[in-house]
């Protein structure tokens, strides 16, 4: 189908992506269009999720079209050779990317029909913003009632789900005869993206052709076959192993994956899709250690030294991730950065972005995301990360201290100085670090700059760093106010003497001096 319709579209032919161009100008278009006109637009117009999952598809047509790049010297020429060769791929595989179709459709299994009377879900359940099934529904009241679709949105949900559907009971279908599992409920693991609640990291250029040629993916680092897209060896039962092991364990497979079984159905009458387990995306092998890498994340070494992947936690904001995600440490034989930021092509100044979809086991929290502008080549040496990883230890520090004042505070107000301890520990504890780094949030555009600017400076130059001690003093120091109220006698004398205890500039570059 390469005509629209109010029932079907076709990825490669119809506008479904929105996107802004130079102008500012906002409009949906087509893959080809997106190709077409790569140049002349800016941005994906996405929240994070879609943003992430609509970038692995473009990387994945990109990378399959031009055969490539093998490494970082073949990354770097082969930006004027992505529009030549991936418009004709588009068009050799439109077929493969109609929304709707009974006999397969874009990441639809064919032949999946239901178990007895199964009726269909709500296409709802495909976006996280709604309420449905395990989603939330604190900014959307809407949960059960039936909701108006529309089709590029549809076809954003599917592709985000698909990425990141988390794990959790699931429902049974029959796929080419079979049941998806043995037992009804199932209980399915998560998609590739959503594991450990990964942060992922994009490079943002000028324009999109410049954006989907510096976040491509040398074949050297992805460790693991390179495979072929799933569109063009879609597993046509849980039986046919080699499509599966394509999906599941290459490249070009895990970046646009099949997570679920879903089939869309949607005609004039009726609009709705079967939903079950699809194929399994493992992430950790028995041991604990990282498998199967994600070329949009960064890793990390645990205590155990055992690979594990980046991951965000809500109450935590992703720039205090930033050196970890810039961190270059040969010396333990990994790639622990994302792949973009090896690219030896990148422009001498750059915009970083890092999204995350964060979950807790079966539930979908929320979504985070975060723009770095004007990120330099010279603030990702080495120096200048262990900078940064050197303000953040302040910073924590400082945090440190204040939950110190604070518990001091609780004990001698409640029981006299030195004796006791004292109640609800744990939610004040959190609810300090809620303000601290809420207060923090005034120096976080300064962060990068003040880094390397100590860096330059050599780390026992203090002064250099002077605005974020302060910060560090002034954060503290407003939390600690609105945590420890002075309404008595004994609260009056319980604050001043905890109040000592807070950090100070003087303090914070004593103690850096000596760790």
């Amino acid at each position: 189908m390469n005509q629209s319709s109010p029932t079907n579209l076709n990825l490669c032919t119809d506008p479904w992506l929105p996107v802004q161009d130079q102008s500012g100008q906002l409009r949906l278009v087509s893959l080809i269009q997106l190709f077409e006109q790569a140049e002349e637009l800016r941005d994906l117009v996405l929240q994070p999720q879609e943003r992430i999952a609509v970038m692995r598809l473009l990387i994945c047509i990109t990378q399959r079209a031009i055969n490539g790049p093998a490494d970082l010297e073949e990354l770097e020429e082969c930006r004027d050779r992505i529009v030549p060769a991936v418009i004709p791929y588009l068009r050799q595989w439109s077929h493969a990317f109609d929304l709707v179709g009974e006999n397969g459709a874009f990441l639809q299994f064919a032949d999946l029909e239901p178990c007895g009377e199964a009726e269909l879900q709500d296409l709802s359940k495909l976006n996280f913003s709604c309420a449905a099934g395990n989603n939330s529904t604190l900014f959307d009241n809407e949960g059960g009632v039936s909701r108006a679709y529309f089709l590029p949105q549809v076809a954003i949900d599917l592709l985000t789900f698909q990425n990141f559907a988390p794990g959790g009971t699931i429902g049974v279908l029959r796929w080419s005869g079979k049941q998806t599992a043995p037992k009804s409920p199932d209980s399915a693991p998560g998609g590739p993206c959503v594991a450990a609640s990964a942060i992922h990291t994009l490079i943002l250029a000028d324009n999109l052709l410049d954006t989907v040629h510096l976040n491509l993916v040398p074949i050297h680092r992805s460790r693991i076959a390179v495979g072929v897209p799933v569109w063009e060896m879609m597993p046509r039962s849980a039986d046919d192993a080699p499509a599966v092991r394509n999906a599941t364990e290459t490249l070009f497979g895990r970046l646009v994956p099949v997570s679920r079984s879903i089939r869309l159905v949607i005609t004039p009458a009726d609009s709705g899709c079967l939903l079950a387990r699809g194929a399994d995306y493992r992430t950790y092998n028995k041991e604990g250690n990282l498998e199967f890498y994600e070329p949009t994340c960064g890793i990390r070494l645990d205590k155990d030294d055992k690979r594990k992947l980046l991951g965000a936690v809500f109450s935590r904001s992703l720039w205090r991730n930033l050196s970890a995600l810039l961190l270059n440490n040969a010396s333990q034989h990994i790639h622990n950065q994302p792949a973009a930021l090896e690219c030896e092509c990148l422009p001498e100044r750059f915009s970083l972005w890092t999204g995350a979809l964060v979950v807790d086991k079966a539930k979908v929290i929320g979504s985070m995301e975060e723009y770095y502008t004007d990120v330099t080549r010279d603030q990702m040496q080495q120096a200048c990360v262990n900078a940064m990883e050197q303000l953040l230890r302040l910073a924590n520090q400082g945090c440190s201290l204040l939950k110190l004042a604070i518990s001091t505070y609780h004990i001698s107000a409640q029981f006299g100085i030195g004796d006791g301890a004292f109640d609800n520990k744990a939610n004040v504890f959190a609810r300090a670090e809620e303000l601290f780094w809420g207060q923090m949030l005034a120096v976080k555009s300064s962060y990068v700059s003040l880094a390397a600017a100590w860096a330059q400076a050599g780390s026992e130059n203090g002064r250099v760093i002077l605005p974020w001690l302060q910060e560090i003093q002034r954060a503290a120091r407003e939390a600690f106010r609105q945590l420890a109220p002075r309404d008595t006698p004994r609260q009056l004398k319980a604050h001043t003497c905890a109040g000592a205890l807070l950090p100070t500039p003087n303090k914070l570059i004593q103690w850096i001096q000596q760790t």
